[in-house]
């Protein structure tokens, strides 16, 4: 082979000697452009970006000077430097095309553990449209090139690619587009139909219907309000059965408070029984709606039930009814402050995602309380042991035992988590 002088260092980008032959640079050349392609390192690093892209261009230019210098040698020809130049093409070609592919396989592997968030799976999916397009655009004019300069070199091959690449497309935005529809519109739309918020309500309104825009001191004032006047009321009942004596006057003088002539029955008339439809006053109330013990009983029922529905929405896996089952804005989620329904959503339809079997998830030893003054909606807090024992996806299993807390808050919609705090670990493991 003839001296190659000035080509020591090309050959040396490559990793080669200098009496390599064609295809050995050609070889050389084709791995490196895979080990320094840009999509293998992070768009984030410009740094390093910077110097990938400098040896890549070190990398080109050796393998053009070096391709160059041996072609123009006595050793090829016209045509064999022409099918070397077109076999380097199609190597380009064949090297994009298993890129795209790479990308497919990414994007498969994302939607199959549910482990990306839906920008994150819209950003592959376009990243992969806009190479699929630059690969099916390189190769219909590699193959118009071959025809042209080359109408002896097997097609067959290049073609098949065009038109995998093609279905390939097709086939992975069908799946993305379904897999979007099924994990997120859903929820999109529950979180959309969601009913605003009312407006403040006039400060003659007492109880429940308070809002948070009001004043801090405006809605204590109504409870205080409220207290007195059940206070007086209370007071009003006592004072009327106590002034109603218990057996008839017998003193036939006259009253000197109000002039009118106490009532003196005869002996000989035996009693009437009482009328029925007449008016009486007995010294206990009948239980109603306003009743404190009967409402708080009601609440109490209401809060187990909402438990009940929470924990079962778990064992179905059923993301989008478990958290429907927290508030709008959480003050606290474990360890977390001002988590949004939306995040706790998005976490539980991962973790659902990976377990492939609830084997026990047991709510016990359940306590509810009405903590006083907590805040100006209804508030209550349930305490209990929880049981779980799950299997993985990944082969392991996931079980243990803890006391937690859930603080509710009632709603228009009902009582919501605002507070999920775990209280005492007894045991944990993942093995």
């Amino acid at each position: 082979m003839p001296t190659t002088n000035g080509l020591s260092e090309d050959y040396a980008t490559l990793g080669l000697s200098d009496d390599a032959t064609l295809t050995e640079v050609k070889q050389a050349f084709r791995d490196l452009s895979m080990v320094w392609h840009p999509d293998r390192f992070s768009e984030d690093d410009t740094r390093l970006r910077k110097k990938v892209g400098e040896k890549q261009a070190q990398i080109n230019i050796a393998h053009a000077r070096i391709t160059q210098a041996l072609t123009q040698t006595p050793q090829h020809s016209a045509s064999e430097a022409k099918e070397a130049a077109l076999k380097d093409a199609v190597d380009d070609v064949t090297a994009f095309f298993a890129l795209v592919t790479v990308q497919a396989l990414n994007i498969e592997v994302l939607m199959r553990f549910c482990s990306a968030s839906r920008t994150e799976i819209e950003t592959k999916l376009k990243e992969f449209s806009a190479n699929t397009r630059e690969a099916v655009k390189r190769m219909e004019a590699l193959i118009c090139r071959i025809e042209r300069e080359l109408p002896e070199y097997p097609r067959t091959e290049l073609e098949s690619i065009l038109t995998e690449l093609s279905q390939r497309e097709s086939e992975v935005s069908k799946d993305v587009a379904e897999y979007i529809h099924i994990h997120f519109e859903p929820y999109q739309e529950a979180r959309q139909s969601t009913p605003p918020p009312r407006e403040p309500v006039d400060a003659t309104s007492f109880g429940h219907h308070a809002t948070h825009n009001e004043p801090k001191d405006k809605r204590n004032l109504k409870w205080v309000v409220l207290f007195l006047l059940g206070a007086a009321g209370l007071w009003l009942i006592i004072a009327r059965t106590s002034s109603v004596p218990s057996q008839p006057s017998t003193d036939n003088s006259t009253s000197t408070s109000s002039g009118v002539a106490a009532l003196q029955p005869s002996p000989s008339v035996e009693p009437q029984p009482a009328d029925p439809s007449a008016s009486t006053t007995t010294d206990e109330k009948p239980a109603t709606q306003d009743d404190p013990n009967a409402q708080e009983t009601a609440n109490e029922r209401e809060v187990r039930e909402t438990v009940e529905g929470w924990a079962n929405a778990f064992r179905a896996r059923d993301a989008k009814q478990f958290a429907n089952c927290y508030a709008i804005e959480v003050e606290q989620f474990f360890r977390k402050e001002d988590v949004s329904r939306s995040q706790i959503y998005d976490e539980y339809l991962k973790s659902f995602g990976r377990i492939d079997t609830i084997i026990v998830y047991d709510i016990s030893d359940l306590h509810v309380e009405f903590p006083v003054g907590a805040s100006s909606l209804p508030r209550a807090t349930a305490t209990y042991d929880k049981t779980w024992d799950t299997s993985q996806t990944d082969g392991k299993r996931n079980s243990g035992e803890e006391v937690e807390r859930l603080t509710f808050e009632k709603f228009d919609d009902g009582w919501k988590i605002v507070r999920e705090e775990e209280l005492q670990v007894i045991r944990s493991s993942r093995q």
